[in-house]
């Protein structure tokens, strides 16, 4: 209304409510009568782009197809919507480039994922935190497992073991200091199993999808990687390797943040993964010293619990397009 504005909706993400505008805005890119956004609280942040997904999925089945989704621009992004649009799931051109620097105007706006006005919020709107809370990253996943592996057809004879290396990460932050020798370990322990690497950076989107959705165990830190377990097929599982130090400094700063234990147990649950915990030595932002016995007894124990699917099986009776209505 030209006097306030919601300073969530894309950026200011410690800030709560409706604030005054302190500047009028000088760059307005245009103005709908319907809008929808899928922003959260890290716009242009990797796991974003993922945990994205189910935000724009819920718009595409909720809404008509003439209303605008503004969307963040990413790399990920965009081999995101260059796969769903390959397959029908939505048309690209609906899609608009957010530019923060901008203000857009809209009679009716549609967001998925803030949890509005209550008790809760002590009567405020949340600041799209939700999008890093554990439940609600749990539920709404099961839509994109469910989309996005329901033409899955097992064509592996052994189980897949996918073992996720950090060495792509910044300043090699929670990227484990000996994978090789965890890698080596689980390769000999395991010699029914295809044991594989992965590294975030050396694949285009198609072939993540492809990769998790083949694994029957992801072993793998802490980190954004693991935002695409919502690519696994149900029943599967995870060990994760959390960060067992905590670096003091400014309360603000990512060192001082404490493991969080039940961010990524909630989204194995939420895709009916079996989900199993090592503590790694390290903090998150230094590397990781893996415990190797313990990762192994965990896999063995995964493996235990993990049916593997005949050659020719379907993951899914019916793919998964429902999802959009």
């Amino acid at each position: 209304d030209r006097t306030r504005a919601f300073p969530t909706h894309g950026n200011h993400p410690h800030q709560r409510g409706f604030m005054p505008l302190t500047t009028q805005p000088t760059k307005i890119i245009a103005r709908y009568d319907k809008l929808a956004h899928v922003l959260a609280v890290y716009p242009t942040a990797f796991p974003e782009s993922m945990l994205r997904i189910p935000r724009l999925i819920l718009l595409l089945k909720a809404l008509p197809p003439d209303v605008p989704i503004i969307m963040p621009k990413h790399p990920l992004r965009d081999d995101i919507l260059e796969y769903m649009a390959k397959r029908d799931w939505l048309d690209r051109e609906r899609i608009v480039d957010w530019d923060e620097t901008a203000v857009y105007y809209a009679n009716t706006v549609y967001f998925a994922g803030e949890m509005g006005r209550g008790d809760a919020t002590n009567g405020q709107w949340d600041s799209l935190k939700t999008e890093q809370c554990s439940w609600s990253m749990a539920r709404p996943n099961s839509m994109v497992q469910r989309l996005f592996t329901g033409n899955y057809v097992q064509k592996k004879t052994k189980p897949q073991i996918l073992v996720v290396h950090r060495s792509d990460a910044t300043n090699s932050a929670r990227m484990v200091s000996n994978h090789d020798e965890l890698f080596a370990a689980l390769a000999r322990e395991f010699p029914q199993c295809d044991v594989r690497v992965f590294v975030g950076a050396e694949h285009k989107f198609e072939e993540v999808v492809q990769m998790w959705g083949e694994a029957d165990v992801v072993i793998g830190p802490h980190g954004a990687a693991l935002t695409l377990l919502s690519f696994l097929r149900p029943g599967r599982a995870v060990v994760e390797l959390g960060y067992s130090g905590r670096a003091r400094r400014g309360y603000y700063s990512p060192a001082v943040m404490p493991f969080p234990a039940s961010y990524y147990q909630s989204l194995a649950v939420g895709v009916q993964a079996h989900y199993y915990l090592s503590m790694a030595d390290g903090m998150y932002t230094t590397t990781m010293k893996a415990d190797i016995e313990d990762v192994v007894l965990l896999t063995r124990r995964a493996l235990g619990n993990v049916t593997v699917m005949d050659v020719g099986e379907k993951a899914w009776a019916n793919d998964g397009r429902a999802e959009l209505g």
